[in-house]
This record gives structure tokens, sequence and C-alpha cells, in this order.
């Protein structure tokens, strides 16, 4: 799959990313294919299951840990009890002190319960951290800020307010937008195509939930 760069206009003086891979959908070629030669990799829960396969190093495996299968050995593990946040936020809060940027993956798929609840959780924690979510088929993310995305031609590109976004104007889109309001429950922003390189998505108050396809 061909490189995608994604900017948004939230500035941050230093960038350090970690690696978290829930326990969704997980497809080992892939994230063996996105995570390799990364380091800051972590666990939420039973996601070690899947990783343990990967030969991918975990640094630590996060959460109430509650769904481990038996093994012979794990990575170090960190107990985070606390039964009024899900295992995601836990994981977030705990990863925040030392990271800004946190890469997802395995958010999607399984129960769509905890694919929506993992949105609203990027909405939460949007003024702390760059979250984005990887998918074998797509990579998407929650942004309150105008957004560019790179060496995206011919992807499809799907904006979904969340759940309102309102004056939207893209560029680089075979359907653009022009101050264009979006709801949810009314119009939205579903199964667009780059026709250039690099998209622009610029908005004036709101949020949206956007989808790009590798293919």
């Amino acid at each position: 799959m061909s490189f995608i760069n994604i900017i948004e206009s939230k500035s941050c003086s230093s960038k350090k990313t970690a690696y978290l891979v829930l326990n969704g959908e997980l497809q080992i070629s892939f994230l063996k294919t996105q995570l390799k030669d990364k380091t800051s990799i972590y666990c939420v829960d039973g996601a070690f299951n899947t990783l343990k396969h990967c030969d991918l190093p975990c640094v630590e495996i996060l959460g109430d840990l509650d769904s481990l299968e038996r093994a012979t050995s794990y990575p170090e593990t960190r107990w985070l009890p606390d039964q009024n946040k899900t295992d995601l936020e836990k994981s977030l809060d705990y990863l925040a002190s030392e990271f800004t940027d946190i890469d997802i993956y395995g958010a999607s798929g399984k129960q769509m319960d905890h694919f929506l609840g993992n949105l609203s959780v990027a909405k939460k924690y949007f003024t702390e951290l760059t979250i984005r979510f990887y998918d074998p088929k797509y990579i998407f993310f929650y942004t309150q800020c105008d957004v560019n995305i790179c060496n995206v031609k011919n992807k499809m590109v799907s904006i979904i307010p969340f759940p309102t976004a309102r004056s939207v104007t893209s560029k680089g889109l075979f359907y653009p937008l022009k101050r264009t309001d979006l709801y949810l429950g009314s119009k939205i922003g579903i199964r667009n195509q780059a026709d250039a390189s690099d998209v622009s998505i610029n908005f004036e108050a709101g949020g949206m939930v956007i989808f790009i396809y590798y293919e």
C-alpha cells in the first residue's frame, strides 16, 4: 500500500508516537507490515493474543488484563483498573505522559459498539493527543482542525460529520464541497474520490471523522 501523509493544523513542538494495538479485528500480515521496525508498541489486554504471533516487540500490555490467554511469558503488564473508563481511555491516559501521537490498530471490526465508542474516545482526547486509526482497508481519524492529505490521488475519501461540521470546503476531491454544512442524519460527504495527489479539507466549526481508503 502507498504512503499517505496526513497533516492537521494542530501544532506540537515535538512529536513522539506510540503504536497501540486494540483487541478488535486484527490481521497478522497487516500488523507485520505496518509495525515492522517500530519499537514503542503497546497492547490493550487481549490484543496480545494476536500480537504474540507477529514476532513484534511489545513494550507493555495495558488494561484490566481480563482477556489474556495463558502464555509461557508476557512482556511487562500494566494493570489499569478504573472501571469508569474503557481500556482504550485508560491506555491513552497512561501513554499521554510520554507520547503526543497515538497510532491505533484493531479499533474496527468485531463489535460495532466498541468501534463507535472508539470514535467517541478520539473526540474526547482530541485536544490532548493526535490519534489515528489504521485498518487493513483504510485510515480514519477524528478532527476539529483543517486537514491536508498527501499522496491520495484516486483513493476514496469519506467525510462524516461528528455530529456536525459547518462551512466545509474541500480541494482535490472529485465532488468538491464549497462552504457546505454537514450534519449526521442529513448531509454527509461519503464515498468521494481524490482527483489530485493532495487534498485539503477546511471548515469553520464542529468536528468530523475522515476515512481514507488505501485502494
